[in-house]
């Protein structure tokens, strides 16, 4: 009997451990090593210049028409790695995965959905998140090119309707209790677009 039970529970361990591997073979061919690889250098820097907070920050990069990959719930940017990625449905299907979801996937959509998106970054910076918190914006008087730099900026109330209707108009989206949301097309251009409403609100914040 003993060997018998011990046959059932080796099976069910192999049986997990088969469908682990094939959850990270597709996902190996789905999201490119150098797709895997630019998302956390940008979380990583993120991290280091105070753009997020503990186990609250997303990032995602649209991989197909139907899909984008994101990072899991409550994994830090600060130490984040290759096994910290899940593949998600723009559609909201069901995604087979052993991790769970972000907190706010469903934003991450909204862009997808609506926009020519290829990346989506959400991040808690100090002051772009106190002026959402207070739902004001910074003024164009203390950063003249910040606005066309970061594609527009609008600030709404946590939302879904809201923060969708937004997404579809403004590149930079601050979300009142929740910190700051950004996309583009370009790589280069999502941390930049943080990095520059950040600013924006420090200027707009000491001018004021």
């Amino acid at each position: 009997m003993l060997n018998y039970l011990a046959k059932i529970s080796n099976q069910a361990v192999s049986l997990v451990n088969s469908q682990q591997k094939v959850e990270v073979k597709t996902r190996d061919i789905l999201v490119p090593r150098l797709l895997r690889k630019s998302l956390i250098e940008i979380a990583h820097q993120a991290s280091n210049g105070g753009l997020s907070v503990g186990l609250l920050e997303e990032i995602s990069a649209r991989i197909t028409d139907e899909r984008f990959v994101i990072n899991a719930l409550n994994t830090s940017f600060k130490f984040l790695d290759d096994d910290d990625f899940i593949i998600a449905d723009v559609q909201g299907l069901n995604v087979n995965e052993e991790l769970q979801p972000a907190r706010h996937m469903l934003w991450h959509r909204f862009v997808y959905k609506n926009t020519p998106a290829k990346y989506v970054l959400y991040c808690q910076p100090r002051y772009a998140t106190g002026f959402a918190n207070q739902m004001l914006l910074p003024q164009a008087q203390f950063l003249a090119d910040a606005a066309d730099s970061v594609g527009g900026i609008t600030c709404v109330l946590p939302e879904d309707n809201l923060v969708r209707d937004s997404i579809i108009h403004h590149h930079a989206v601050l979300i009142k209790g929740h910190g700051l949301l950004v996309w583009a097309e370009d790589v280069k251009q999502i941390l930049a677009r943080a990095e520059v409403v950040e600013r924006w609100c420090v200027l707009s914040r000491d001018g004021m």
